[in-house]
């Protein structure tokens, strides 16, 4: 640990060097608090003001129980040092906001961003579709891929809820596309092992495995709904899934239950199709899309590219201002 600070130091020091720093950004903060302590006495010492650029809260219940007792007390610490010395919160999400919230300090509400600008965006290239079933896609990795059952507490996004509902809608004779990147289908069997007959005896769901990001890109741009279901808990309602944010930047809708901040961006019924957690409501919303004409889903898709609220350009007028907050928010500020 001392040379990871040690390292650290030499590199901010090389910098400033070259060009004095004015403002320390850090994103998430360092994995462990003694090296983020380090840095803003470095902060201190040259009157740099400090920023938290913080993406979500960890939580480590599906770890071993001495790294849980471990991790949950450094980030405790960790969190303790932010929330004391940071001159400047960018949050993702109201639920980071508030918890960081302190006084008149600045803070910044911003969602992951798309790269790329609304006049530069180019359309992928088109893939032939199966037939012209109505395609829902998931893309990710919704549990550690270490070849065993996994509790459904631990996982990020609930594939297995979605893979029911799926499951069920086949037995009704509704016709779909359900295409799964991200992971195989032994790796999901591996999780999962009650549905491994049915997803490998299924006509409508296919599992292409990992593939590039392009590639990632290019299957959700040309799917007509991007699926996924999260539960509540802490971590999940402090950040914002980067699937939503690529998905509507690419033109596709998204359906998802409302957690977090998802739905502050997504229009119902235009952007965003919300899952209510309602098993019978949950299956006739999907049964619905399925008998949607090519002519709506492409008006959807043209709507989503049209109001995309993840365009970098937006924010730069919101990071100037929190820039000048910054700037005149007093370290004596009462706390």
């Amino acid at each position: 640990m001392p040379i990871v600070n040690h390292y650290i130091v030499d590199i901010l020091n090389k910098i400033n060097s070259k060009n004095p720093v004015k403002y320390l950004i850090t994103y998430q903060s360092p994995s462990y608090a003694i090296v983020l302590k380090n840095i803003i006495k470095w902060c201190k010492k040259r009157e740099v003001k400090y920023i938290v650029n913080c993406a979500d809260i960890t939580i480590f219940d599906s770890q071993p129980i001495m790294r849980r007792i471990i991790m949950n007390l450094n980030w405790k610490y960790l969190h303790s040092i932010t929330y004391k010395n940071a001159k400047g919160i960018i949050a993702v999400s109201t639920y980071i906001e508030k918890f960081y919230h302190l006084n008149d300090r600045p803070s910044i509400i911003v969602p992951p961003l798309y790269i790329e600008t609304r006049s530069e965006r180019k359309k992928g290239k088109t893939e032939n579709k199966r037939d012209d079933r109505v395609t829902f896609v998931y893309a990710g990795t919704p549990f550690p891929l270490l070849k065993h059952r996994v509790n459904p507490a631990g996982m990020k996004d609930r594939l297995d809820k979605i893979i029911e509902m799926f499951s069920e809608l086949e037995n009704m004779d509704i016709l779909f596309n359900f295409i799964i990147v991200g992971l195989e289908i032994q790796d999901y069997c591996y999780a999962v092992p009650e549905h491994k007959k049915y997803v490998k005896q299924s006509k409508n769901i296919f599992f292409l495995g990992r593939k590039s990001h392009e590639e990632t890109l290019n299957i959700v741009e040309n799917a007509d709904f991007m699926i996924n279901y999260r539960d509540e808990n802490t971590m999940n309602k402090a950040g914002l899934s980067t699937k939503i944010v690529e998905s509507i930047s690419l033109g596709t809708p998204v359906i998802m239950n409302e957690i977090g901040d998802t739905f502050h961006y997504l229009e119902k019924g235009k952007t965003g199709f919300v899952l209510s957690g309602n098993k019978k409501k949950d299956l006739e919303l999907i049964k619905n899309l399925c008998s949607t004409s090519c002519i709506y889903r492409g008006g959807l898709k043209q709507y989503c590219r049209k109001k995309n609220p993840f365009v970098m350009e937006d924010y730069i007028a919101k990071f100037s201002t929190f820039f000048e907050e910054v700037d005149h928010y007093s370290s004596d500020s009462p706390r």
